[in-house]
């Protein structure tokens, strides 16, 4: 009985994240547990540029924790947006949440403690990129000086690009760190990348006055997605206390400057 168990629980895992709705069609509260729990939100898109997909991905910052949400109702999660707290009532198995109908079982507590994001899409984004390697890949394909053009200086900057494109309501202006080598090898792990990326480039930028955070490493080919990006800004820790700032992911192909830079402004884009 004990191995049926232990057979069902981790069954009961994969369909938590692949089919939410038979999930809760075969749930037990005797043996799924069910919870209320608060946290941070923070809501981050992958994007599949080679297929054209995207995936939105929801996971509840906690004391206990970071869980991330699944729903049948997929687009009553659409409303949120990250740095919000929300207190969720729902089955937890693992590391997931699964919520039946979260306009009843996610409510808001009200925005986050720690810090509230300003958020505004208009005016300058004073934005840092981070330029950061693996142990098992320490190439650095692209010098700090050509990311800063592609960035704010080139007449096809992100900076250029959204300054027209919001008649010059809206610009980018920033710095570029690195290049660093994180302390793990590469991986597909936004949340890794993030957190390795900014300690290892503490002891260099001071993280307050910026609202944009862009970590660029070598492409990491399997993972399933070219670029990624938070929907708004979220909170995390830094040498210097916690700050707020909205983050990106560029896991693209080097060698075509255009591609690159096309999945830089997208992704910027998800952040404003």
């Amino acid at each position: 009985l004990a191995q049926l168990i232990k057979q069902r629980a981790v069954l009961m895992s994969q369909l938590a994240e692949t089919d939410p709705t038979m999930f809760l069609k075969y749930v037990l509260p005797a043996l799924e547990s069910e919870t209320e729990i608060e946290g941070i939100l923070e809501i981050i898109i992958q994007d599949d540029f080679d297929l054209r997909t995207s995936k939105t991905f929801y996971t509840l910052k906690t004391s206990q924790g970071d869980f991330s949400l699944h729903t049948p109702q997929v687009e009553q999660l659409e409303v949120w947006l990250s740095n919000t707290k929300i207190r969720v009532r729902g089955f937890k198995i693992d590391d997931k949440i699964v919520v039946n109908n979260p306009k009843i079982n996610i409510t808001k507590v009200a925005e986050n403690e720690i810090l509230s994001a300003i958020d505004d899409s208009f005016g300058d984004q004073n934005t840092v990129v981070i330029l950061a390697n693996f142990l098992n890949d320490s190439s650095e394909p692209m010098t700090p000086e050509e990311i800063r053009g592609i960035m704010f200086n080139d007449s096809d900057s992100l900076d250029a690009y959204y300054s027209e494109a919001s008649f010059s309501n809206g610009s980018f202006s920033g710095q570029v760190y690195g290049w660093y080598t994180m302390p793990i090898n590469a991986t597909c792990i936004n949340s890794s990348i993030f957190f390795n990326a900014v300690s290892v480039a503490d002891q260099d930028v001071y993280f307050p006055p910026y609202s944009r955070v862009v970590i660029v490493h070598p492409q990491v080919d399997g993972c399933g997605f070219g670029g990624a990006g938070t929907i708004g800004q979220s909170s995390f820790g830094t040498d210097d206390g916690w700050t707020v700032a909205s983050k990106a992911w560029i896991n693209r192909d080097w060698t075509d400057r255009q591609i690159f830079r096309h999945t830089i402004v997208h992704e910027l884009g998800h952040n404003l």
